[in-house]
């Protein structure tokens, strides 16, 4: 994302054209700045996950640390069905209120803590 910012300054503005952020930007701070944002997304998943985990209709993927590199965050598989592609019937069977009520706990414990 950084890059992206850098390379449209560097099309668009005089500075950019004039002292190139784009090539500053992937010079070797980069990765190690890549590589905070990844650990800090793993930590932020972590720590969602602690938090939510008295809720049992709500499941937050942990992230796979053994797979995640610099540029890329790898969490746990989470198998299922997208509400969109349930039949009309399907989602009647759903207890809606239950998960709607749980969600909105979750937000108001999150928002607090």
């Amino acid at each position: 994302m950084l890059e992206e910012i850098a390379d449209f300054f560097d099309e668009h503005t005089d500075i950019g054209r004039r002292y190139r952020f784009g090539k500053f930007s992937r010079n070797s701070k980069v990765p190690f700045c890549r590589n905070s944002i990844i650990n800090g997304k793993a930590s932020n998943l972590t720590t969602l996950a602690n938090n939510l985990k008295e809720f049992t209709h709500l499941l937050v993927p942990l992230p796979v640390l053994d797979y995640s590199s610099r540029s890329v965050l790898t969490m746990d598989y989470v198998s299922g069905t997208k509400i969109t592609a349930l039949s009309p019937i399907a989602q009647l069977d759903m207890n809606g209120d239950v998960l709607a009520e749980e969600l909105f706990k979750a937000y108001l414990k999150t928002g607090v803590d």
